[in-house]
């Protein structure tokens, strides 16, 4: 087969199968490849993670830079601290504003410009990716990110707070986006989660069409079985088909990689930029182990994070996208894989 599955897999290659040079007509025989096609209408991508782990963030700050390195403008959301880290162990182009005045509440609405044209924009930067999100207004925080998104190629979204979900306040994001990929652990929580996200937006946008990465975060977890569940749940109750299956390296192992100073995967940077990251995500997991803020953090490794924050746009009209309830058919469907 052309397209195997993406354990063990390169960014590079990853990259490659979401935005490979086929025609919009052609198919991919393999019904557990990742299979997206690349359409000179699709200009939106999102990446939505139910994960809250560095490792995911790893892989979608990895995955950014290598689509940058496509000629790809990447426009990274994210609702934690890992990717902002990320970009900035690589080095910021355009420092602006000390981060501390983000944890103090003087600014909410940031962009962080990382290295080769992505720019991150970050919905908090607390070590634990709540504080921020719960004084922030969903509807007020993305109009700014619908203004940002005008003006990218790719939208990264790595949304790890699942139960502080703040797309329904976006449906213009999700009605723009004719690719979606989900990036999710698997776990049965997690697949409740996902579908009850999944059916939000394909019964208000139907004509986007979805994929899944499954993360499998513990060994004890069988991740082809899990997403084979998941879409037969999307098939039996929205007759939908779920494309694409893909396994991500698991977190223990990319764990050990990362405290043995290797770089991620293949990584699409500079061998010295690699190495650099990899002591910053070892300093990161060492350091959330202490719940030392972020902010101390980053001053220990003399190191200044900067962002731009962004100017209040012109109030839109958002309509909300109500939030998916399931049936008593679907609530007993998850239940019962769930304890199986």
């Amino acid at each position: 087969m052309e397209q195997k599955r993406l354990k063990g897999r390169g960014i590079e290659e990853i990259a490659h199968l979401f935005f490979s040079s086929k025609s919009a007509n052609s198919r991919v025989q393999d019904p557990n490849a990742v299979s997206f096609e690349k359409q000179p209408s699709a200009k939106v991508f999102l990446l939505c993670s139910l994960v809250e782990d560095l490792p995911v963030s790893l892989f979608t700050a990895n995955l950014a830079l290598e689509l940058s390195y496509r000629q790809k403008k990447v426009l990274v959301a994210d609702t934690s601290c890992g990717m902002a880290n990320i970009f900035f162990a690589l080095g910021m182009e355009r420092p602006l504003i000390p981060l501390e005045r983000l944890i103090t509440g003087e600014s909410r609405e940031v962009v962080v410009t990382g290295p080769f044209g992505v720019r991150i924009f970050t919905f908090s930067l607390d070590s634990s990716g709540m504080a921020l999100l719960r004084l922030i207004h969903p509807g007020s925080l993305f109009r700014s990110l619908i203004r940002e998104e005008r003006r990218s190629d790719v939208l990264l979204v790595n949304m790890d707070q699942p139960q502080l979900n703040p797309f329904h306040s976006a449906p213009q994001i999700f009605a723009d986006a004719l690719e979606i990929l989900c990036l999710i652990p698997s776990d049965c929580q997690g697949l409740k989660s996902c579908y009850r996200f999944m059916k939000a937006i394909l019964c208000h946008h139907p004509r986007s069409r979805f994929g899944v990465l499954l993360c499998d975060k513990e060994t004890a977890y069988n991740g082809e079985e899990r997403f084979g569940r998941l879409a037969e749940a999307v098939t039996k109750f929205l007759g939908r088909k779920l494309k694409g299956y893909g396994h991500l390296v698991q977190d223990r192992h990319l764990h050990f990689s990362l405290l043995r100073g290797k770089p991620l995967c293949r990584m699409a940077v500079k061998d010295e930029n690699a190495q650099v990251l990899a002591e910053m995500a070892k300093s990161l997991l060492e350091q959330s182990t202490k719940e030392a803020p972020l902010h101390d953090l980053l001053r220990s490794s003399n190191r200044q994070l900067f962002v731009e924050v962004l100017s209040t746009p012109p109030a839109l009209e958002v309509p909300v996208l109500p939030s998916a309830s399931l049936s008593r058919e679907e609530e007993t469907y998850f239940d019962r894989i769930s304890v199986s």
